[in-house]
């Protein structure tokens, strides 16, 4: 099943999980939410929605 973990650019990378769950994940991928911080998905909801939509369809 693909999965996909997202993380905000502008976050710091070391408070999260996200590179480590990918590693340990062999279908996830990891996108980054460009010039996005914690909420990404609330302050650029186009850009997460077109990620989900990516992974959705190339599946």
């Amino acid at each position: 099943m693909p999965v996909l973990l997202q993380a905000g650019s502008e976050s710091p990378a070391e408070l999260f999980l996200t590179d480590a769950l990918g590693a340990a994940m062999p279908s996830a991928r990891v996108a980054l939410l460009e010039a996005q911080a914690h909420e990404g998905m609330t302050t650029a909801p186009e850009l997460y929605a077109a990620q989900v939509c990516g992974i959705l369809l190339s599946s």
